[in-house]
């Protein structure tokens, strides 16, 4: 499960300090959540943010969070999470299903993050 490979990550600390921010790691089981990641778009004025739920989401879904200038025209771009595919909902909103991501994601696999048709790499954010 995408949750349990999550956790372990944050526990043994097997992560790029680059890609993932998470503060108070001593006191995650009183968090709503594991963390957070956030990249940059390669223009550098659009930032995304994925909150690392401890739960799995009502919907399964993992959503995105973009924000910046022009972050409209990223409106309904296909993304991709780990090499997973999803897209961008609506304004400021990208989702991706937890399960496909779960069944792909291997264990110190970097989560890319890369969207539009031609797959730009976005950026992680210390």
């Amino acid at each position: 499960m995408l949750l349990k490979l999550l956790r372990r990550i944050f526990l043994r600390g097997e992560y790029p300090a680059a890609l993932v921010l998470f503060t108070g790691r001593a006191r995650w089981w009183r968090r709503p959540t594991l963390g957070t990641m956030r990249w940059a778009s390669p223009n550098g004025q659009q930032v995304a943010t994925l909150v690392v739920p401890r739960e799995p989401p009502d919907d399964d879904c993992l959503w995105i969070d973009f924000s910046g200038d022009g972050v409209e025209s990223l409106t309904l771009q296909p993304l991709w999470l780990g090499g997973r595919w999803g897209y961008v909902h609506h304004p400021g909103a990208g989702v991706v299903d937890l399960f496909d991501l779960q069944a792909n994601l291997r264990p110190h696999q970097p989560l890319t993050l890369e969207v539009g048709v031609g797959r730009e790499r976005w950026q992680p954010i210390d």
